[in-house]
């Protein structure tokens, strides 16, 4: 009899744990997906926020715009080390749509893979929601929008500056485990 009650506990316990891992999955929760076509690169990529794997790392902070003040400045940042691939995102913390210029000193994207870095010349981001931690206020709770544009690999040869374009387009998401969104 002690047997088959603690077999039930624990088939009870077992399926319960899975349900709740199921709704803290990280890699559901933040992601970037994105695709690069160019002279050296042509394909799709994807970094997911695993808490479990400590090859990635993806964070979303909230800072205000130098000593102004007047705009926050929502950070995403992900990054793969198994992938040797990062993607860095700067955009105004509120929904909207803005157009990242080159050598913009607030607002920017770069796209790291392997050797190559590209930077934002005329990319279009789409913040869809921004949501700022109610308790922490330098941290996103839930970010989620998507860009589409041209980047640039700049890069020296025959000590010549070469300026290669490619067109970039993606989708990104940031949240924290603790966030539960409205439904």
């Amino acid at each position: 009899m002690k047997t088959l009650k603690l077999t039930l506990f624990l088939s009870t316990v077992l399926l319960l744990t899975s349900f709740i891992n199921k709704d803290f999955n990280a890699e559901e929760l933040s992601y970037v997906k994105l695709s690069i076509s160019g002279n050296q690169i042509n394909n799709t990529f994807s970094i997911k926020g695993d808490q479990n794997n400590a090859n990635q790392n993806v964070t979303a902070m909230i800072f205000p715009d130098g000593n102004s003040g007047q705009y926050k400045i929502a950070e995403l940042s992900y990054m793969d080390l198994a992938q040797k691939m990062s993607v860095l995102l700067k955009v105004p913390a509120n929904k909207g749509l803005i157009e990242l210029k080159e050598d913009n000193p607030t607002f920017n994207l770069g796209i790291s893979i392997g050797d190559i870095s590209l930077k934002a010349q005329s990319v279009s981001v789409n913040v869809e929601e921004v949501v700022i931690d109610k308790i922490m206020r330098m941290k996103a709770s839930y970010v989620k929008g998507s860009f589409e544009g041209i980047a640039i690999y700049t890069y020296t040869k025959d000590n010549k500056e070469i300026k290669e374009p490619y067109m970039v387009s993606g989708d990104f998401k940031f949240q924290s485990p603790r966030y539960k969104p409205k439904k």
